[in-house]
């Protein structure tokens, strides 16, 4: 499985919080639709799926901080909740995964909200993330 599926999952995983759903799912029923999504699950991918899901569990408060520091006038309500969960993947990996280059993160992210967001999701998750990554080098 590629790592782009990989957060695919992870990213449909997190995008069960803006519904209500908690994320202490039983691990049977998620691992039941990650293999729904790919049958060529390996453990590694596992690992990499649960290392996002658990990171972005971990540290959901400051990584929504970092988001909604970056979106002016929004409120947490007025943001497209698919446009919110790949946020909360790439802002995570942006801050906590030391082995990702900035440009693989925002991709992944861009080529996710393609996908599954409105027509201009990619480039509000593009900007959103390109002043993350500024930020972060300033420090």
């Amino acid at each position: 499985m590629s790592r782009h599926k990989a957060r695919e999952i992870s990213f449909k995983y997190i995008y069960q919080l803006e519904f209500g759903q908690p994320l202490e799912v039983e691990e049977d029923e998620f691992w039941n639709m990650a293999y729904e999504e790919d049958t060529e699950l390996t453990n590694i991918d596992k690992l990499f799926i649960e290392g996002i899901v658990n990171g972005v569990k971990e540290h959901l408060e400051e990584i929504d901080s970092v988001i909604f520091s970056k979106i002016a006038k929004r409120s947490k309500e007025r943001v497209f909740r698919v446009d919110l969960a790949i946020l909360r993947i790439a802002v995570y990996e942006l801050l906590y995964v030391k082995d990702l280059s900035y440009k693989v993160v925002v991709n992944e992210a861009v080529e996710i909200a393609k996908k599954y967001g409105k027509d201009n999701s990619h480039s509000f998750i593009n900007g959103i993330l390109r002043e993350v990554i500024k930020e972060k080098v300033e420090e």
